[in-house]
């Protein structure tokens, strides 16, 4: 039986882990670590506390398994207005949510409705920034079920370089397409015409963060997600 799409999202970043030197996770845990905000918060490029990083510093937070403070992470959920949240921060917030208890209990905590959660954030994202796109729709069908017209579609998006597009418009290829493309193939036993190692480990920065795309020098908490999450899906057998 196929575990809990949560279960293997989790799974995959600790895979992912697994296939850093001593060295390299060091330098992510530390970049992970200076991301943090007041509390349990996690910052955003300007910053500022926010509430969408900061689901994937709390992701990041379990899988590295960084020091975590339950009171002020449930302080903080206590703290949030969620009637002036929008469709995508209301799903971010139940998430945020569901890790909290996963944090505490570890898989013990998992809950079954987090599953719909995870969709329903993939389908969310679909119209947040950089998600839109052809990438994102294949990932959602994908998650529901095996779609060979989808898979193939999906594989059209690889660039030669290994990464994948967020649709066939897009200029460059991206970590997070890359990511959520491999982390689906693995999901069908699937493997990409091209390796993508080459591709993922050139958006790493000094600074132990993931780089958006070759043209990006700055991360976030969002990228270094990504990052491992590519890593791991690569090692999925």
């Amino acid at each position: 039986m196929q575990l809990p799409l949560s279960i293997q999202i989790l799974r995959t970043l600790k895979q992912g882990k697994r296939q850093l030197s001593d060295e390299a996770l060091s330098s992510v845990v530390s970049y992970v670590s200076s991301q943090r905000g007041e509390g349990e918060t996690f910052c955003n490029r300007a910053g500022q506390p926010d509430l969408y990083y900061t689901l994937f510093g709390w992701m990041l937070t379990y899988v590295l398994q960084l020091s975590s403070n339950s009171r002020q992470r449930s302080g903080l959920l206590n703290q949030v207005e969620t009637c002036k949240l929008d469709t995508l921060h209301q799903t971010v917030y139940a998430l945020c949510q569901q890790l909290h208890r996963i944090m505490d209990y570890g898989v013990l905590g998992w809950r079954p409705s987090v599953e719909s959660l995870f969709i329903q954030f993939l389908a969310a994202y679909q119209h947040h920034g950089s998600g839109t796109g052809m990438n994102a729709w294949a990932a959602v069908t994908l998650t529901h079920r095996r779609s060979e017209d989808t898979l193939r579609q999906l594989l059209t998006l690889q660039h030669p370089s290994g990464g994948f597009l967020a649709h066939p418009q897009a200029p460059v290829p991206d970590l997070l397409s890359t990511a959520v493309a491999l982390f689906v193939l693995s999901l069908h036993r699937e493997v990409p015409p091209i390796d993508a190692t080459s591709f993922i480990f050139a958006h790493w920065l000094s600074d132990g963060g993931f780089a958006p795309t070759l043209l990006d020098t700055q991360s976030d908490v969002e990228y270094v997600f990504y990052g491992l999450l590519a890593m791991g899906a690569l090692k999925r057998k």
